[in-house]
């Protein structure tokens, strides 16, 4: 029972793997966020669904924790920061379409996200991972911060610091975007690859 036991505490997987208990952690957070913010639209504050929130933001917390322990994916490099983005992205719609945030800051936030997605897409055609940077998780935290702020009851009254805490991380999204391209650089010209050359099979 205890070689058992030690087989699944030992458990890794390839970089290859889909079917992954992170993966499967990360899609249902992708999935569920989709009618979450439906509901936040209807719900802009409330203890009930800042809670739900906090859960969803959670979760992310854990898969990563899983994927470290029983190794790191490339389905879940690309997934996990999507999921992240369209919970903050998602999250800071809600609001800007209520009124309550700015346009702005939210269309350099999107653009910020799509840019890294796309060179994410292109890069793993030549089997390179672009997993988030100490620097991404710190935004994509700040994001959150901002995003669940407005939801609890207390601070929903606050604009003005949530604007603030809605710029900082603006802010860190166009920093943390630079330092992942210039990460991504870096591993395109230490594989000797130029864009535009065939995918490797």
């Amino acid at each position: 029972m205890s070689g058992s036991n030690e087989k699944i505490h030992n458990l890794r997987y390839s970089k290859s793997a889909v079917l992954t208990p992170a993966n499967f952690l990360t899609i249902l957070r992708l999935v569920v966020s989709i009618p979450f913010l439906f509901w936040l639209y209807e719900n802009p504050s409330g203890w009930l669904v800042w809670g739900a929130f906090v859960l969803l933001s959670l979760s992310d917390v854990v898969d990563g924790i899983i994927a470290r322990k029983n190794g790191t994916t490339s389905f879940g490099a690309f997934f996990d920061p999507l999921a992240d983005k369209v919970l903050a992205i998602g999250g800071f719609l809600v609001f800007a379409l209520l009124g309550y945030y700015l346009w702005v800051p939210l269309a350099i936030m999107a653009f910020r996200e799509i840019a890294v997605s796309l060179a994410r897409s292109v890069l793993s055609r030549y089997k390179i991972s672009l997993p988030a940077r100490k620097l991404g998780k710190a935004k994509t935290f700040v994001q959150l911060c901002a995003v669940g702020l407005p939801m609890m009851p207390p601070m929903h009254d606050f604009r003005n610091f949530n604007l603030g805490v809605l710029w900082l991380a603006c802010a860190m999204s166009v920093i943390s975007g630079i330092d992942l391209l210039i990460h991504a650089q870096r591993e395109v010209q230490e594989k000797n690859i130029h864009i535009g050359d065939p995918f490797p099979t």
